[in-house]
């Protein structure tokens, strides 16, 4: 079994240890590897936004962090990002670790997303125009905000 440095370490037997450091390693990779999966995957979750520029937690369930990355290279983002909106969904999901989730920027609803993008793009528009008057076949900045504009007044997603 291959362990990483910090793991060989702290299993180095041979010298003295801290007990709490000791404690805290078994807790996290025997008892409660959910606990170090879930801080894994937010850490990759910052180093994500920071590298990509972006504000929300909005990636394809096949994202992967770079293994250059070092301690959260080829961490599976995507499928970490969906496991959050399921624990989210079903109310499994802690409190504390949904609102950390939350500030770094996780999107808990597709729906609430989209209509807060085109609520932006909606302004933008009317900045530029004086107005919101956009024909169904009006786009800004690659968006189809006339037929989102007409889906909205249409009271539909």
């Amino acid at each position: 079994m291959r362990v990483s440095g910090a793991a060989a370490g702290v299993l180095r037997f041979s010298e003295e240890r801290d007990a709490a450091v000791l404690a805290q390693f078994v807790r996290l990779q025997v008892i409660d590897p959910a606990v170090a999966y879930w801080r894994h995957g937010i850490e990759a979750a910052g180093r994500w936004l920071r590298e990509t520029g972006n504000t929300v937690l909005r990636m394809p369930y096949t994202v992967v962090t770079p293994e250059d990355w070092g301690g959260v290279g080829g961490c599976p983002l995507g499928q970490w990002t969906a496991d959050q909106h399921r624990a989210h969904a079903t109310r499994t999901l802690g409190g504390r670790t949904g609102r950390r989730a939350g500030k770094l920027g996780m999107v808990w609803s597709e729906q609430d997303a989209a209509w807060a993008d085109g609520i932006a793009v909606a302004k933008q528009y009317a900045a530029a125009h004086g107005h919101f008057l956009p024909p169904t076949t009006a786009t800004w900045e690659g968006n189809p905000l006339g037929v989102w504009a007409k889906n909205a007044r249409a009271g539909s997603p």
